[in-house]
């Protein structure tokens, strides 16, 4: 028997950053962010993600920090 394995959100909000990615290594300065059913709350869900994580220049590198993103 076929072990059955369920959506892991984690993993397929890791696929969607780096299709966000690449929408902005092409050119485009917005994304714009939809779904139906189970992918509404996956943009939801990667959208609180990436708002949670932001990036301070440090020297000559960047130090990327979890938390809030001093927005509110």
């Amino acid at each position: 028997m076929r072990e059955r394995r369920g959506l892991i959100m984690e993993k397929v909000a890791i696929d969607m950053a780096a299709w966000v990615k690449d929408a902005r290594a092409r050119g485009y300065e917005k994304v714009i962010l939809v779904g139906w059913s189970g992918g509404g709350s996956l943009s939801l869900f990667y959208q609180a993600e990436a708002e949670a994580t932001f990036s301070v220049p440090i020297g000559l590198g960047e130090r990327t920090f979890a938390g809030t993103s001093g927005n509110g």
